[in-house]
């Protein structure tokens, strides 16, 4: 039972890590996902800002006029008030490219007092100048002075829809490691993890563990003893129908005892009762024994079958005498005798006037207050 309780706790334990892993990964993923999402989504408002803002500022077309890069009629190449002040209106770090140069930026080099007006600093991973589409918005991540950024940059045409340069901004992103996140949420997970498996291994063992250990020693006491009380039908997790299992082994071994002893004593009854009726047929036979050894010697030749009157038979005769014999000191009528030999009062009168004729019982005529005169019989012995 111990090891039962430790694989389980061990199952649940492990049940829970593996669920909590796989719900921080997804938690992870989801967290991850909408971050990127919300991060394009302020890169693409920033840009659509500095669009707004520089139409508001320079209003005009874009063109290139004697190697400069003009917006309406404001030079862009280092005028960098004008990215400088989008920076500050958006957040975010804001680059002007001409062609294959970069000739505005509110980005500092390594050195903080320069401008960063080199291209290289500003990778395009979705393609050149060349290959962009005019008119579409690009979103990427790109790592611009050792800092990440969410950047997000459409080409610039002139009036005959030529693309002429590059409008370039980058939301700066947080310098937390990617897995900071999830790491945090692993600590979180698995701390919830632990209490949750505690919890279940709680329930589990005072809902399955304790009532299979009262089945267990039920059942030890059972073995023991033969007998034990019911268990209650409660419980989880196939508990509820162990016990009532349980019950009906229980029931049938009592309803075996209860048979065995029924069985026991019937034939301890059936015993006593043949020996009883062993007693009985002896002493019957000693008695029909006694009746004929009086017939012989009080009638001789006249008890043999053939010679007794038609209708008279020697064992109806010998029930006669042996109730005489048994009911000595009695008054006997034809009439008790009837009601106890189970014979008609005439067949019985017919006995009694047989043994009259030969003078073997006496006969004494009581008279009552009303009726006729009633014959006493008594056997002569």
């Amino acid at each position: 039972m111990r090891s039962l309780k430790i694989k389980s706790a061990m199952l649940m334990l492990v049940s829970m890590v593996l669920l909590t892993i796989t719900l921080i990964l997804i938690s992870y993923s989801y967290y991850n996902t909408n971050e990127y999402k919300f991060q394009e989504a302020n890169a693409r408002d920033a840009l659509l800002t500095a669009e707004e803002l520089l139409e508001l500022k320079c209003p005009g077309p874009w063109q290139i006029k004697g190697g400069d890069l003009y917006k309406g009629q404001v030079v862009i190449n280092n005028n960098f008030v004008i990215v400088d002040y989008i920076q500050r209106v958006t957040e975010a770090m804001c680059v002007v490219m001409m062609n294959n140069s970069c000739v505005a930026t509110s980005v500092l080099d390594k050195g903080g007092c320069n401008r960063a007006l080199n291209m290289d600093t500003y990778p395009l991973k979705q393609g050149t100048l060349k290959t962009l589409d005019a008119g579409r918005c690009y979103l990427e991540r790109t790592e611009i002075m050792d800092q990440m950024y969410q950047t997000a940059y459409k080409p610039i045409a002139n009036g005959d829809g030529q693309i002429i340069g590059l409008l370039y901004v980058g939301v700066q992103l947080d310098n937390i490691p990617f897995y900071e996140p999830l790491k945090m949420m692993g600590i979180t997970g698995f701390t919830l993890a632990l209490l949750m498996a505690l919890v279940t291994i709680y329930l589990v063992n005072r809902s399955f563990s304790k009532p299979l250990q009262e089945v267990i020693n039920r059942m030890q006491e059972v073995k023991v003893n033969r007998t034990a009380h019911p268990l209650p039908l409660n419980g989880g997790g196939g508990i509820k129908e162990l016990s009532q299992a349980f019950n009906q082994m229980l029931a049938a071994i009592v309803g075996g005892q209860q048979k065995n002893h029924a069985i026991e004593a019937q034939s301890s009854h059936k015993h006593q009762q043949t020996s009883d009726n062993l007693d009985i047929g002896i002493s019957d036979s000693l008695a029909e024994g006694a009746a004929d050894e009086w017939i012989a010697k009080m009638l001789g030749a006249n008890a043999d079958e053939d010679n007794l009157p038609k209708g008279l038979s020697f064992i109806t005769l010998r029930q006669v005498v042996l109730f005489f014999m048994e009911n000595r000191g009695n008054d006997i009528t034809a009439e008790s005798a009837s009601n106890d030999l189970s014979l008609s009062k005439v067949t019985v009168r017919r006995y009694f006037n047989f043994l009259e004729e030969h003078e073997l019982v006496e006969i004494e005529q009581r008279y009552g207050a009303v009726g006729r005169p009633l014959k006493i019989y008594t056997l002569i012995e």
